[in-house]
């Protein structure tokens, strides 16, 4: 008889064993699981809140910087517009031509739509660059106004990157005024930045 209460006890001990170890692998196992995942989500979302509040500090950054210089975009798209506009820096050469005294003989431009279109060039152009715009101009006047008109277009707003140079006197207008007076021959680029 002596054996029969170890012997219970022993399976009393042993169903309690495997309770305890059915509801840890059931129960508690599950809740473990849970705390882990959620720690590991808590933290992979701690790492997209800074990413996030690191974001919101260099909008605040770029705010800052763009209504510091907002009052300088008018001149920035005077010097570098979004479309070629041809007519308007052709007005512009014609107009320094007639205040420099000189007369603007001729114009020429590279194949590039007036109404401001993209141009199609050969040349792939890589997004964020400046398109490049040829002009040809023929300048006629005295030496001192073609030189007004050179320092003028060495002034403009509009990006202007001279070429070529040539003078040549001008026989026509010197027959007709009497006066020695030069043909300036000018190869120019100028640029536009397309908005994308």
């Amino acid at each position: 008889m002596s054996k029969r209460p170890n012997t219970h006890l022993y399976t009393t001990v042993a169903f309690t064993f495997l309770t305890v170890s059915l509801f840890a692998w059931y129960a508690i196992r599950p809740t473990l699981q849970t705390i882990l995942y959620l720690r590991r989500e808590i933290a992979d979302k701690l790492e997209v809140n800074q990413k996030m509040e690191d974001k919101i500090t260099a909008l605040i950054e770029a705010q800052s910087a763009l209504s510091q210089i907002e009052s300088n975009l008018p001149v920035l798209e005077e010097a570098l517009p979004s479309g070629p506009d041809v007519v308007t820096l052709l007005g512009q050469l014609a107009s320094l031509a007639q205040i420099s005294e000189a007369s603007l003989s001729s114009a020429r431009t590279s194949d590039v739509p007036v109404d401001g279109e993209a141009a199609t060039t050969s040349a792939v152009q890589k997004p964020g660059e400046p398109h490049e715009l040829s002009l040809t101009i023929t300048v006629i006047g005295t030496y001192e106004t073609l030189q007004s008109f050179l320092n003028g277009m060495i002034n403009m707003r509009r990006i202007v990157a001279v070429d070529s140079i040539s003078f040549t006197p001008d026989t026509t207008s010197a027959a007709l005024l009497g006066n020695s007076t030069l043909q300036l021959a000018i190869r120019v680029r100028s640029f536009y930045m397309p908005e994308r």
